[in-house]
């Protein structure tokens, strides 16, 4: 009894699954729908390889992103260098597709420029930026840092505090590498270098910030910043523990 029902089960499951195909297949072939491509490509994954990887280069030509996304990661674990230019290649087409991984991979290999990439630092200031703007507050530091010259990039002051100052006032409130920030660009502050102009304020503020977040260097900062400031304004201080 319970083989007869298992078997009906499987039955079942398979005519299911051959149906979804059925559908999925007329939908990527036919009505040229790219997204159903790679999910024909999933379901075909184990087996029919040869039609898995027919239809995810179909989903390619559409641009579809997973298709796209699929092949690349594919090319570039092949051991030949050919084939990671085209992953590379690949790779590009799916970041057109709002893809903020893939625009902070591309960006870190033409930054870097080990092969099979080369240094390239006009494609890799665009690549940060749009990781940047498609993904987390984290990636506003990777801008920055880049138009502050890393990786021997010009230096642009303006648009690199820009990104600084995006970044300390995005979602991301509290903890590494962060508070590692506000302590640094408040110093750049205080010192008015780096291309910002100087206020002992903004950099006050900054040093409470991330010393009421338990960055102990701030509270060292301030206090010394306090004995140098002859002015009348009321002295920052922070309590451990909070204000």
């Amino acid at each position: 009894m319970k083989l007869t029902l298992l078997f009906l089960i499987t039955i079942l499951f398979s005519s299911l699954l051959f149906s979804d195909i059925q559908t999925t297949r007329n939908l990527c072939y036919n009505k040229k729908y790219g997204s159903e491509c790679s999910k024909l490509g999933k379901l075909l994954y184990l087996s029919q390889p040869s039609q898995s990887m027919r239809a995810y280069r179909f989903g390619a030509k559409l641009e579809d992103r997973d298709s796209l996304l699929f092949l690349a990661n594919l090319y570039w674990k092949s051991n030949y260098d050919r084939d990671k230019k085209r992953a590379i290649k690949f790779f590009e087409r799916a970041e057109s597709r709002r893809h903020w991984k893939t625009a902070l991979f591309l960006a870190k290999g033409y930054a870097v420029g080990h092969s099979p990439f080369f240094k390239d630092l006009k494609k890799a200031g665009y690549y940060f930026e749009r990781a940047a703007l498609l993904g987390p507050d984290i990636n506003k530091l990777y801008i920055a840092e880049f138009h502050g010259g890393k990786y021997g990039s010009n230096i642009d002051y303006p648009r690199s505090n820009y990104w600084y100052k995006r970044y300390i006032n995005g979602g991301d409130q509290s903890g590494e590498p962060l508070l590692s920030i506000l302590i640094q660009v408040g110093k750049w502050r205080a010192e008015g270098s780096h291309g910002f102009r100087k206020s002992l304020i903004i950099a006050q503020k900054y040093w409470v910030r991330a010393g009421t977040n338990g960055k102990e260097e701030a509270f060292s900062l301030l206090e010394q910043y306090n004995l140098d400031d002859t002015s009348s304004r009321p002295k920052k201080h922070i309590y451990r523990g909070g204000f």
